[in-house]
């Protein structure tokens, strides 16, 4: 048995170099999955899990390990890689939130 903190905080501010698992409950089609995806390969750890509601996170096809009824659990730890540009694009996505 472990330890575990649940934390409520701006997924556009909140530092997830040190988090384990995130879960994003997004939506299609304005952007908001690509910047959290971009988010997430910047700063978790490779070792951290996404757990996405519904929606697919684009580009993450080959990190996808299990989908029940819509819940998808995608593993970092596969992804060998950083998507490029995709701390580029976290970063114009914030700077239009400002």
């Amino acid at each position: 048995p472990g330890s575990g903190e649940l934390r409520w905080a701006n997924a556009w501010t909140a530092e997830l170099r040190n988090v384990d698992v995130v879960t994003i409950y997004g939506r299609p089609g304005d952007g908001l999955m690509e910047r959290a995806a971009a988010k997430c390969e910047a700063e978790l750890p490779p070792t951290a899990a996404v757990v996405s509601h519904h929606f697919d996170v684009p580009g993450w096809e080959r990190l996808l390990v299990q989908d029940v009824e819509g819940l998808k659990l995608y593993d970092l730890s596969r992804r060998g890689f950083v998507a490029p540009g995709a701390a580029a694009a976290m970063r114009q996505g914030v700077a239009r939130e400002e």
